[in-house]
């Protein structure tokens, strides 16, 4: 298992995403929700993606939403993790966007990552 400074845990302690934030990350992958809905539902389910396509009449936003609450309904163990390795995925390379959703769901890591990088204290001896 990752530890907890490389492992995407929002507030709350759970891994899974949340429909309230996958919201709000819509806007920023929805250009590419086809693919991504390849990458996370697998090639098998191209069928149900083309289905969502013509459900929605197009609505890049809304297909995506529908995708990723799709998503989340057959994958019950989906994670952060399992979102940012389709982003970064060859064809789709929503880089900048896997970097944003890492920071949003990581303050309290990337915080401990840059406290451990301090200067030892004075009472700590120091190598010679």
């Amino acid at each position: 298992m990752a530890s907890n400074n490389t492992r995407l845990i929002p507030q709350g302690g759970s891994d899974r995403p949340a429909l309230k934030y996958l919201r709000l990350v819509r806007e920023l992958i929805a250009d590419k929700w086809y693919d991504i809905g390849l990458e996370l539902l697998e090639q098998k389910d191209e069928h149900t993606v083309n289905i969502i396509k013509r459900n929605n009449a197009g609505n890049i936003s809304e297909c995506c939403m529908e995708m990723l609450e799709l998503w989340l309904r057959k994958q019950p163990k989906a994670t952060w993790n399992q979102l940012i390795e389709a982003l970064l995925a060859p064809g789709i390379e929503l880089n900048n966007v896997a970097s944003r959703i890492e920071e949003m769901l990581l303050p309290s890591a990337n915080a401990a990552e840059g406290s451990s990088k301090k200067t030892p204290d004075k009472d700590q001896e120091q190598p010679p």
